[in-house]
């Protein structure tokens, strides 16, 4: 009588027999093993994205129509000059928020 050949099993007897195979329990790992990070809640994501936000958020005004706005500026664009959405001419950035 023949059965099916379990073709997982055969290929792990025969990686076993291979490579060899070490306990897990006597193998000399450093350290210990290590649990995986506790996921962060929610709140603690929204208060570092908001933290993130306000740290690039700047107040914009026009020089010429006195227009300002809030807008998202990163370091990098600091220096560049900003155009005014209501009027088109150069806007400052006025202060940090």
């Amino acid at each position: 009588m023949s059965t099916r050949m379990n073709y997982h099993r055969a290929r792990g007897r025969a990686r076993m027999a291979s490579h060899g195979s070490m306990d897990v329990n006597e193998a000399e790992i450093p350290g210990r093993f290590y649990t995986p990070r506790p996921r962060p809640s929610k709140a603690s994501q929204r208060a570092g994205l908001s933290a993130a936000i306000a740290a690039v958020t700047r107040r914009i005004e026009c020089q010429s129509c006195g227009h300002s706005a809030s807008v998202a500026l990163p370091p990098a664009k600091l220096g560049r000059r900003l155009r005014c959405s209501q009027c088109g001419e150069t806007a400052g950035v006025v202060n940090e928020l």
